[in-house]
């Protein structure tokens, strides 16, 4: 692990922005080298890690454009993207009921990424003749055996120890964080997400929410 950088910064220690960019620069530069790789021979030494790394700076692009919290098998995949518009539903934190879905819009940034990406998991899944069902996810990270690990909190952050210290619960925490600094209640941004007030519900003191109220 590097020990030159501040790791965290203010009260609620979210990273400090040198972290940041050099955490963005390490998984960037493995996703640069997989898609260089040629996937239809012998992989090269260190690819685990690199296949790792990339696969993070796509799920991270993800979590943190739409605000994903830190659940099992975060990810949504390409598939279940509206092609025309880029919006898709995104269910967490209600026990696979739905009740707390909400819409997320996916910029064309973010679906370009998800393009490129996505054959090129398959094609490792392929090469290595994994035993992962795709329909659970086109996504996920490789263990040191070269078995497929699934994408979930735990495995984010065991995976990003050495050069990145947050939770996986982060891009929730942050977006959070800075709707606040721009004047959007707490009240306004649980609604949204649909967690309501105290993560319950979307009534408050026995109300029910109405766009007056909001």
């Amino acid at each position: 692990m590097r020990t030159d950088l501040v790791l965290y910064t203010g009260s609620r220690a979210f990273p400090d922005l040198n972290t940041v960019r050099a955490a963005i620069q390490t998984t960037k530069e493995s996703a640069m080298q997989l898609a260089r790789v040629d996937l239809r021979a012998d992989l090269p030494d260190a690819f685990v890690e690199m296949f790792n790394r990339a696969v993070l700076y796509l799920a991270w692009h993800q979590f943190y454009a739409i605000a994903t919290r830190g659940i099992r098998l975060p990810y949504i995949p390409l598939s279940d993207v509206c092609e025309g518009s880029g919006v898709a539903t995104l269910t967490d934190k209600d026990t696979g009921t739905g009740y707390k879905t909400r819409l997320v819009w996916l910029s064309p940034t973010l679906l370009d990424h998800m393009r490129q990406t996505e054959p090129l998991i398959e094609q490792v899944r392929e090469q290595l003749q994994l035993d992962w069902d795709r329909e659970l996810s086109p996504i996920f990270f490789l263990g040191d055996d070269k078995q497929a690990i699934e994408i979930r909190p735990k495995s984010i952050e065991d995976l990003s120890r050495d050069f990145f210290l947050s939770p996986a619960t982060l891009p929730a925490a942050l977006c959070a964080f800075y709707c606040g600094t721009r004047g959007c209640r707490a009240r306004w941004w649980r609604c949204i997400w649909g967690t309501g007030w105290s993560g319950a519900n979307l009534g408050v003191n026995g109300r029910a929410w109405t766009m007056a109220s909001i």
